[in-house]
């Protein structure tokens, strides 16, 4: 009997080992396709960009292993391999956190793991959401894998707090100039749909030999389509008769603890932009594009002047602005992107609508709290719109450019509205001096050239430390500034600006995997068929209640004023989340259904009470809802002792 229980033991322990092994392959295969950056192997730059293909069977063990795994152990092997994967490619958090941020060694290491940990949780939500489906539906869990890899990767770039959409598969694959050009269709999140399939059949041609023929068709048919589509596209993309700008980009090259006290090294800073933008316009540049927050003094909003000597070249000028707020009595700033003409004129001006969390901002619902605890903390104000800026240069000419500040590149949707806008340049204007010689300005310039396929418009970026390039609508690199060089890059730049069909018809391949997601998995807890066949029309009318709520409040927040609002994005997941909880809930006669929703009650009136010692209106609301779910709760088991 022992030896029997021993055996058990063995086998599962080995059963277990194994799991946990092909689970951290695909993790090791998913961080080796990214742009990875060690100067002791590749010191001109990061790994050979062929290694982006590994992506097309980096998923296949993962997917794999969770063919037949329950729903907890797939929960737990999905956590456990995008863990590994997000932290491979996001290494870099900790010299940004330890060395420039003064963070000591332990902390920067928890803050390091904590956000791959983040991500990987919503992966393992949604990867488990799909083995649901498989399980109920009677299906392959295959057949559902690149649906849920596509939903999360969408999931990933408005939740939450605004969203962090770094590092997924589809930027690995898009590596390969062929392959990057399905952008300009799908978008990076069709791209990552495209990943998941391929990896999916592979799984199959390897799981049933029947169909192995059919299976290794297919996957032929879309590779090498795609790849045909990418060089075909590419072959085409030379356009001698386009009009043409001569445009510099600046890399000052400022060391952060200098830029963190810029105020007491003004001179000097402007000294070295000085420099660089005489050289410039020795070189009969008609744009100079200086990085973010290069101009080294606040700029007072009501005045916005910049004491700068007249060039008689157009400039886009990074800055930060201010205004003081006499009811709340300190000042509020906006990272700025300022446009001068040729004669030195103010024409225009950007701020940043997309902003860093608990960096320049407070995320909702915490900002009245964390203001009464820390006055002042997260002082910037976002901008409100995604139209470009019209600037007059020399000799009658002008061009529309639309500006992303910092990391706002890498939302797909930001650039899509300046282009839809009527952008013909993009630029982006960044400093990521915080990351050192890290991975993380090569997969920030990854993103750059896929917002360019994209949106079929060149992308120039200009950063403090590098990597500052031209990007052309095609996605190729023509010029580039290397990692914490001085200096400038001149290039003529063509203003393509013919319309994608990304720019048509934006995201719509994630928001159908994410509808197929949430549509089955309401279908599968909710007897929909019977309630209608029995004329339940109790259960009919809440079905209808919450499932209204669920999408007037997603095309509420759809509309155009709330692009880029992060309280927006968390709102609208709120109140979705919410509504579907208690639609399950109050169908349910399920003693596991009643607890969760009693749960998620109690959960609302603890945290409603808590916000309310500061604010409330925060209080009322959450306690109106807490109350609404106890009373469905209470009528649940009011039916349940009635039909007992």
């Amino acid at each position: 009997m022992r030896d029997a229980k021993k055996n058990i033991r063995f086998r599962m322990n080995n059963a277990l080992i194994k799991s946990v092994a092909w689970g951290l392959f695909s993790a090791l295969l998913l961080g080796m396709a990214q742009p990875l950056f060690m100067p002791a192997f590749f010191a001109s730059g990061p790994w050979p960009e062929f290694l982006g293909a590994l992506s097309l069977v980096a998923y296949v063990p993962l997917f794999l292993l969770l063919k037949n795994k329950n729903l907890k152990a797939t929960f737990g092997l999905s956590f456990m391999t995008m863990t590994v994967q997000y932290a491979i490619v996001l290494s870099w958090i900790f010299i940004a956190v330890h060395v420039y941020g003064y963070v000591p060694t332990l902390p920067a290491s928890i803050i390091t793991l904590l956000l791959p940990m983040l991500m990987a949780l919503k992966g393992a939500i949604f990867f488990t959401i799909a083995r649901f489906l498989s399980m109920h539906f009677n299906r392959s869990f295959l057949w559902f894998a690149p649906i849920a890899l596509c939903a999360l990767e969408y999931f990933r770039n408005f939740h939450v707090f605004g969203g962090f959409p770094w590092g997924n598969s589809g930027y690995s694959l898009g590596r390969i100039p062929e392959f990057l050009q399905l952008a300009s269709v799908v978008g990076i999140y069709g791209v990552v749909f495209f990943v998941g399939l391929i990896n999916a059949l592979i799984s199959v041609l390897i799981l049933f030999k029947r169909q192995r023929r059919r299976c290794l068709g297919m996957i032929a048919f879309l590779v090498l389509g795609a790849y045909g589509f990418g060089a075909l596209r590419i072959s085409q993309g030379a356009n001698e008769f386009a009009p043409k700008v001569r445009i510099a980009l600046l890399q000052g090259n400022i060391p952060q603890e200098v830029k963190n006290k810029s105020g007491l090294h003004a001179e000097d800073i402007l000294a070295i932009y000085g420099n660089l933008q005489q050289k410039a316009i020795d070189e009969e540049v008609q744009l100079i594009v200086w990085p973010e927050s290069a101009y080294p003094w606040l700029v007072d909003q009501a005045k916005s002047e910049l004491e700068l000597k007249k060039s008689g070249v157009a400039s886009v000028i990074g800055a930060t602005t201010y205004a003081f707020d006499r009811a709340r009595k300190f000042s509020h700033y906006q990272n700025s992107a300022f446009f001068l003409d040729y004669s030195g004129q103010i024409v225009g001006r950007y701020d940043k609508t997309h902003l860093v969390p608990f960096g320049e901002y407070v995320p909702w619902p915490m900002i009245n709290v964390v203001d009464k605890i820390v006055p002042g903390m997260g002082a910037y104000k976002p901008g409100f719109d995604f139209i470009p800026i019209h600037l007059p240069l020399a000799l009658g000419k002008n061009v529309a450019i639309g500006t992303a500040i910092c990391y706002e590149d890498i939302f797909p949707e930001i650039s899509r509205a300046f282009a839809n806008n009527g952008a013909t340049l993009l630029v982006n204007i960044t400093n990521d001096a915080w990351f050192g010689e890290t991975s993380a300005p090569y997969q920030h310039l990854l993103m750059n050239q896929f917002r360019a396929v994209e949106s079929g418009r060149p992308y120039v970026r200009a950063t403090n430390s590098g990597v500052s390039a031209f990007i052309d609508a095609y996605g190729k690199i023509h010029k580039q500034m290397g990692l914490f060089e001085r200096g400038m890059i001149i290039a003529e730049v063509p203003l393509i600006n013919k319309a994608t069909v990304y720019l048509v018809i934006g995201d719509v391949v994630p928001v159908l995997c994410m509808l197929f997601l949430i549509i089955g998995f309401v279908a599968a807890l909710i007897p929909l068929r019977s309630f209608l066949k029995n004329r339940r029309w109790r259960e009919l009318s809440l079905v209808a209640l919450f499932s209204g709520i669920a999408l007037v409040s997603y095309w509420y927040f759809k509309r155009p004023e709330f692009l880029g609002v992060e309280s927006a994005a968390t709102k609208n997941l709120w109140i979705i989340v919410l509504s579907i909880v208690l639609l399950v809930g109050s169908l349910s006669n399920s003693k596991r259904s009643r607890a969760i929703l009693l749960s998620v009650a109690s959960g609302v009136v603890f945290i409603s009470v808590a916000l309310a010692i500061f604010e409330s209106l925060y209080f009322l609301a959450g306690l109106l809802v807490g109350v609404l779910i106890y009373l469905l709760a209470f009528r649940m088991s009011k039916d349940d002792k009635t039909s007992k």
